[in-house]
């Protein structure tokens, strides 16, 4: 629906290339909204009851349940 009005005002004003692109405005928003740190993110989740794993201790237990 977006991306049909977007293509419409772009033709209507006879543009080579829509005015907008949706996804770019995505991946800056995504790049530049994570307004949270490491500190932060241990704290959510200490607050959650839960703590982080390390990738070892990831691919540790992926490949006890792959049976390796």
């Amino acid at each position: 629906m977006l991306g049909g009005g977007i293509t419409a005002v772009s033709n209507f004003l006879n543009l080579k290339h829509p005015f907008m692109d949706p996804s770019l405005y995505a991946l800056y928003s995504a790049n530049y909204n994570l307004d949270f740190d490491n500190t932060r993110l241990k704290g959510l989740f200490q607050a959650a009851g839960r703590r982080p794993f390390t990738r070892e201790e990831g691919l540790r237990e992926l490949a006890a349940l792959r049976g390796a």
